[in-house]
């Protein structure tokens, strides 16, 4: 209990450290002096004895023996002078520190306000999101009656574009206790198909379910041929020029988002009909289906934590169709080196720390109208915030706390907004040294997490809002190392176009340090396979220093 008013102390406002003590101090004394006058009177020490009567006996005092009364009398006056113009003056203070740490935020170059965070300027026949497919979806995001109504209608209308749901379970018999990714793409396959068609009839027979991968991929076509015109306004919509998504940054974390949901369902649909195409050896529908995924993945992306986590998503989804074109070698070089070049320009370590700027910009947004509310009023947006029940405060009790308690509230959380962007500062210095460390260390030796008991020490919104962020760069980290080594499949993949054969042992010794490097033939052709996993995966974690 020590411990923890220990660490109370730092985290309430300026002056409170007096303020509080010496109020209460000066009502006991208030209350136990009107106890000692009014002992004389029955009914009058009756009700001096209990704290919300007290009142009642200060004026029966005050008829009986007006001079006594004025000491409790002063006494509570003195406990409402000093806490009134102690809370004043403390809520001044925190104020001008908490707008001091802004303006040196501004001065920084820090975004701090929605206004801050500078949006693609495009016309509106170039914006994705101008796009009669997907406007829809734009208006699904503004805040209001307006979005209620459109996010109401947006299941019916992209329910083409919806994988058909089942409930069909699956069990393989392996005949090997391995469980290689390259299977993914084709067990996907097999369970839509095999899903689809028992749920349009339960008493299916077995023998009538498709059997093979090429089976299940014919099964599926009628599906994506019935689509095929809502994939072909999806892909002439996000491949406009301009992606200016209309955020509503001022809602803070009321923020909506309906358009994440929705692209990663179209990045599903783009992913299996490229495995699908892949399965069945048709080479540019493939393709063309993996590029649209690839091109879903960062279509109304933004540096909000949630959005780059669903973008993350989206690029495991589309990694996939890698997998099956690779299975079945249905690209040529070209179409291989078009998509390497893609992943080339993806690095998710280097956007962590502008997730978490953006991250404060919403606690911002949604923070700073709470610190001008009533200390009830208050507390019912912070219960809200961290998912609690409303407090149960209505009426006299709230209009008295509200009198005594706005100003000293307003201070409280001040200091907290103060603390918590201070966290936020520290932890966005962390991001920005790790993501310079990763160009040349181990990605093993960039990890970061911070303990939730070191940011509880920043207050009440850093214990709210900062324990979600703890492991948004380790999944940065495990992301990124995803697509070197796609990258480096692709490597393999290009060898075997090249060979019509993978690299083999022959001509490779691999108990010797190889380096890897993404570009040149001539040293892809001189690493086996297991070589090129190996260096890969040594080079991200394992302390080599990386200079291709």
């Amino acid at each position: 209990m020590q411990t923890s008013f220990t660490q109370l102390i730092p985290l309430l406002p300026e002056g409170a450290i007096w303020i509080i003590p010496l109020s209460l101090i000066l009502l006991i004394a208030g209350w136990m002096s009107s106890i000692a006058i009014a002992v004389k009177s029955k009914w009058l020490a009756l009700f001096a004895i209990f704290p919300l009567t007290n009142p009642i006996a200060i004026m029966g005092m005050i008829y009986r023996n007006r001079s006594k009364s004025m000491i409790p009398i002063g006494l509570y006056a003195l406990a409402l002078m000093v806490w009134f113009t102690g809370s004043n003056r403390s809520y001044k203070i925190e104020f001008e520190r908490l707008i001091a740490y802004e303006a040196g935020l501004i001065e920084q170059g820090e975004p701090i306000k929605p206004s801050d965070i500078p949006g693609p300027k495009v016309n509106a026949d170039e914006n994705v999101w101008e796009h009669p497919f997907l406007k829809p979806l734009t208006m699904a995001g503004r805040p209001g009656k307006i979005g209620d109504v459109a996010r109401e209608k947006l299941d019916a209308f992209y329910e083409p574009l919806q994988l058909p749901k089942h409930r069909v379970r699956l069990k393989y018999e392996e005949t090997s206790p391995e469980r290689l990714p390259m299977f993914l793409p084709t067990r996907k396959l097999v369970e839509l198909s095999v899903g689809i068609k028992l749920q349009a009839n339960q008493a299916t027979l077995t023998e009538d379910l498709p059997r093979s991968p090429i089976e299940a991929a014919r099964a599926l076509e009628p599906f994506f041929k019935t689509i095929q015109p809502d994939i072909s306004l999806l892909a002439e919509a996000v491949y406009r020029k301009g992606d200016a998504y209309p955020f509503a940054w001022d809602q803070g974390f009321n923020l909506q988002l309906p358009h994440l949901t929705k692209m990663r369902d179209f990045s599903q649909i783009a992913h299996m009909d490229s495995i699908m195409h892949s399965t069945l050896g048709h080479s540019n529908e493939s393709f063309k289906s993996a590029k649209l995924a690839f091109q879903l993945s960062e279509t109304g992306d933004s540096d909000i934590l949630i959005s780059r986590l669903v973008q993350m998503a989206q690029q495991t989804i589309a990694l996939d169709t890698l997998v099956a074109a690779q299975n079945h070698h249905v690209w040529n070089e070209a179409q291989w080196i078009e998509i390497r070049n893609k992943l080339d320009s993806i690095n998710m370590i280097q956007l962590m720390p502008d997730s978490l700027r953006v991250e404060r910009v919403m606690g911002r947004a949604s923070i700073s109208p709470l610190l001008e509310q009533t200390w009830s009023d208050a507390m019912h947006t912070i219960a809200n915030m961290g998912s609690g029940d409303r407090l149960p405060i209505e009426g006299m009790v709230k209009s008295a706390l509200d009198f005594f308690g706005s100003n000293f509230s307003g201070a409280f959380l001040a200091k907290q907004w103060r603390l918590c962007q201070e966290a936020y500062s520290l932890m966005i210095d962390d991001l920005e040294k790790a993501a310079e460390a990763s160009k040349s260390q181990a990605w093993k030796d960039v990890q970061i997490s911070w303990d939730d008991a070191d940011l509880r020490q920043y207050g009440l919104f850093a214990a709210l809002l900062l324990p979600a962020l703890d492991k948004a760069l380790n999944k940065a980290i495990l992301q990124q190392a995803k697509l070197e080594l796609a990258k480096a499949s692709i490597d393999i993949e290009l060898y075997f176009l090249k060979n019509k054969v993978l690299p083999g042992k022959s001509g490779c010794s691999c108990s010797r340090l190889h380096r890897f490097h993404s570009s040149g033939p001539n040293v892809r052709n001189k690493l086996c396979l297991q070589t090129i996993v190996e260096r890969q995966f040594r080079d991200l974690f394992g302390g080599v220093e990386r200079k291709g």
